[in-house]
C-alpha cells in the first residue's frame, strides 16, 4: 500500500516507519528535515511541516497514496490551547487533502490523557475528558477525522497509545529521566511513586498501527498499551536492579495513595486484529538503558 506519514522521524515514528517498511508498503514520510527528493524509493520524503500544505501537496499528489498515517502532533511537550489548536486545524487540513485525493485508510494516534477517568481498567467507549486544551484537541480530531472520513467512505481508526516508553525519547520524559538522575547519583524527581500507570514499549506501538494498516478494523477507536498497570516506583526500582545500582528513596514525604492509577483494556485490538505486546517491562528498560541520557 502507498502511505503517506507524518511524524514518521520521530520517537515512535522512526519504528513505525522502519516496520511498514518493513512489510512492503512504499512509504512516503513528511519531515522537517532536508533528507532527499522523492524518486520512488521506500522510505521516501518529502520536506516540509504540516503548516506548509502548498509546500508538499505537489509530492503528495504525485505520490497518490492509498492512506494516511498520521503520527505527528508538533510542539510536546507545549500542551497549551495555541498549540493544541494548532495541531487540531493542521491535523484536519491533512485529512481533508487525503480523502480528496482517494485514500481509504486514515490512521491516527491520540492518547490515554482523553478519558476522563485516572483509576481502573479503561475501555474506549468509557467517557472523555475535555477539560484542558490537549485532550479537547485529540478529541475533537477524532471526531473530525470520522467525519471526514464518512462523508467519503474511507475507513478510519484512531489509536489510544497509553504510557509509550524506549529508546530515541526525550529525555524529560519519565524512564529516561530515572535513567539519567541514576547514572549522574541522584534520586529522580517522583512526584507520586505510588501512581500505576501502563508502560508500552515503542516497538509494540509500531506493530500495533501496522497490523492496523494490514487488518480489517471493526471498530474506530481501539487503545495500544499492555493492559497491565506498574506503580511508578516498582519502574525505579526495577530501573535500579537491571542498572546494577542501589535502590534510592524516590520521594519518601509522598503520599500513601496513588493519584491515578489506570491501564488498558486492549481486548478489542487482541480479538480483531490479532495484536498482543511482545515487550516485557524489564527488556525494554535494558533497551533505554543502552541510551545516552546524562
Amino acid at each position: 500500500m502507498r502511505l503517506f506519514v507524518t511524524g514518521g522521524t520521530g520517537f515512535i515514528g522512526r519504528r513505525v516507519t522502519a516496520r511498514l517498511a518493513a512489510q512492503g508498503h512504499q512509504l512516503l514520510v513528511l519531515s522537517r528535515e532536508a533528507r532527499g527528493q522523492y524518486a520512488g524509493e521506500s522510505p521516501a520524503y518529502c520536506q516540509g511541516s504540516l503548516a506548509e500544505v502548498d509546500v508538499w501537496r505537489p509530492i503528495f499528489e504525485r505520490f497518490e497514496p492509498e492512506g494516511v498515517v498520521h503520527l505527528a502532533w508538533e510542539g510536546l511537550p507545549d500542551y497549551s490551547y495555541t498549540q493544541s489548536q494548532r495541531n487540531l486545524e493542521q491535523g484536519s487540513r491533512l485529512f481533508g487533502l487525503a480523502v480528496e485525493s482517494g485514500c481509504r485508510l486514515l490512521v491516527a494516534t491520540g492518547s490515554c490523557w482523553e478519558y476522563a477517568s485516572r483509576q481502573g481498567m479503561l475501555e474506549e467507549e468509557d467517557a472523555l475528558c475535555s477539560d484542558s486544551p490537549f485532550p479537547a484537541a485529540k478529541n475533537a480530531l477524532r471526531l473530525m477525522g470520522e467525519a471526514i472520513a464518512g462523508e467519503h467512505d474511507t475507513v478510519f481508526v484512531w489509536l489510544r497509545l497509553f504510557f509509550v516508553y524506549g529508546p530515541g525519547q526525550r529525555a524529560r520524559s519519565l524512564l529516561p529521566h530515572i535513567v539519567g538522575s541514576l547514572r549522574s547519583g541522584k534520586a529522580p524527581t517522583i512526584s507520586n511513586p505510588r501512581n500505576m500507570n501502563d508502560f508500552i514499549y515503542v516497538d509494540d506501538v509500531a506493530n500495533a498501527v501496522a497490523a492496523i494498516v494490514e487488518g480489517e478494523p471493526g471498530h474506530t477507536v481501539y487503545n495500544v498499551g499492555t493492559g497491565t498497570p506498574t506503580e511508578v516506583g516498582e519502574l525505579v526500582r526495577l530501573t535500579c536492579r537491571i542498572a546494577g545500582v542501589d535502590e534510592v528513596d524516590v520521594n519518601p514525604g509522598a503520599t500513601s495513595e496513588s493519584e491515578e492509577a489506570f491501564w488498558a483494556d486492549i481486548s478489542r485490538l487482541r480479538q480483531e486484529i490479532d495484536w498482543q505486546p511482545r515487550w516485557r517491562l524489564e527488556d525494554g528498560i535494558r533497551a533505554v538503558l543502552s541510551e545516552d541520557y546524562t
